[in-house]
C-alpha cells in the first residue's frame, strides 16, 4: 500500500452546498475526514476501503465518494482527478490483500513430521514384536526375498524379548490345547484315550483257537 497521502478539499454539504473546509487524508486502510478545530486535526469520519462503492469524477474539480454504509461525501478541489485515482489505486490494492489473505486462511496448513525420540522406537520394536511391522518401511517386505528378512528380523526380536524360539512356544501351544482339559480339543482327546484305556481292557485274543483279535467293535485275524 502506497504511503500517506493528504489534500486539502472543500466539503460540499446539505441542499444549500454549504461548503466546509476539510482535510482527506488516504491512509493504509482508511478514508478519513478531519475537521480543523483550534488548529487540531480531528477525525470527523472514518470509512474502511472496503465500505467505498464508487467514486465518481463530477468535474475537474468535483468528486463524489459512495459508501455503502453511509451517504454520499461530496468534495470540490483542484485536484480532484488526482484524488480520485488515488483512491481507486488504493480501493484496488486493498480488495486484492483481503483477498489474498482470505485464500491463505483457508489453505491447508502444511504438517511436519515429528522427530524420531526414544519412545518411538520402543513402539516401532513393540510392533515388530507382535508382527506387525509397517510394511512400507521396506519395499520387498510383502513377498519373496525381502519378505524372509523381515520374517527373519521379527523372529530374532521375538527370541529376544521372551527368551524362547517359535518352535518352543509353538509347542507349548500345542501342549496347551491339545492336553488343557480346559479346552474343548483338550477335552475331547482326555475322553478319547481313557475310553481307549477302557475299550483295550475289554480286548480278548484267543491265539490258540485262531479266533482272532477284537478291539471295541473291530475285528481281524491272527496268523
Amino acid at each position: 500500500m502506497p504511503e500517506e497521502a493528504t489534500y486539502n478539499v472543500v466539503k460540499i454539504t446539505g441542499m444549500l452546498r454549504r461548503k466546509q473546509p476539510r482535510l482527506l487524508k488516504l491512509t493504509d486502510s482508511e478514508i478519513h475526514n478531519i475537521k480543523l478545530v483550534k488548529k487540531q486535526q480531528v477525525v470527523t469520519k472514518a470509512h474502511c476501503y472496503t465500505e467505498v462503492s464508487t467514486v465518481v469524477l463530477v468535474n475537474t474539480e468535483r468528486f463524489d465518494i459512495q459508501y455503502s454504509t453511509d451517504h454520499d461525501y461530496r468534495y470540490q478541489s483542484p485536484v480532484a482527478p488526482q484524488i480520485v485515482a488515488e483512491i481507486q489505486s488504493r480501493v484496488s490494492i486493498y480488495d486484492r490483500a483481503q483477498r489474498s489473505e482470505r485464500v491463505r486462511a483457508l489453505s491447508p496448513t502444511p504438517t511436519t513430521s515429528a522427530p524420531d525420540t526414544p519412545h518411538t522406537h520402543a513402539a516401532e520394536e513393540a510392533r515388530e514384536a507382535e508382527g506387525v511391522e509397517d510394511m512400507g518401511s521396506d519395499p520387498m517386505s510383502s513377498d519373496g526375498e525381502g519378505g524372509d528378512r523381515s520374517f527373519s528380523r521379527r523372529r530374532t526380536k521375538l527370541e529376544k524379548l521372551t527368551g524362547t524360539t517359535e518352535g518352543d512356544r509353538l509347542r507349548a501351544v500345542i501342549d496347551e490345547v491339545v492336553f488343557s482339559s480346559a479346552s474343548d480339543e483338550g477335552h475331547t482327546v482326555i475322553q478319547y484315550v481313557a475310553k481307549f484305556k477302557e475299550d483295550w481292557s475289554k480286548v480278548w485274543v484267543d491265539v490258540d483257537r485262531g479266533q482272532g483279535v477284537c478291539i471295541s467293535g473291530m475285528s481281524f485275524s491272527v496268523v
